[in-house]
């Protein structure tokens, strides 16, 4: 497994434990939340949502030049998965001080070369 895909894989669960035991920060954007406003979406549905449609088989980025401002101990990770009749753009920061919860809205453009698949079971 490469090294990229097995972050990953921590990641996801990571996120799920965090959702678990309610420690993730939503910091959306203002894309997200126009979104979530023209769906009549509260955050913590678009969170539980979002944690329960990462699994395999869907897309994933490690951190990108446009994440250059990201302290070194933050990675950000970013998922373009079907959700609400979409291929959503979903976008956490993991950070020291915990998980952040920072983007959901349908993607702008289809998964290119810089996105991988997710490999392995959920």
């Amino acid at each position: 497994m490469k090294s990229d895909d097995f972050q990953v894989e921590l990641a996801i669960l990571k996120i799920r434990q965090d959702f678990l035991e309610k420690q993730i920060m939503i910091l959306l954007n203002r894309k997200s939340k126009q979104f979530m406003l023209l769906h009549g979406l509260s955050s913590q549905k678009v969170l539980a949502d979002a944690v329960s449609t990462l699994v395999s088989g869907y897309y994933y980025r490690r951190p990108s030049k446009q994440h250059g401002h990201v302290d070194n101990d933050s990675s950000v990770f970013e998922f373009i998965m079907p959700l609400y009749q979409h291929q959503m753009y979903i976008k956490f920061f993991m950070t020291p001080t915990g998980t952040e919860f920072r983007s959901l809205h349908p993607a702008e453009r289809f998964p290119d070369f810089t996105f991988h698949q997710i490999k392995g079971g959920h």
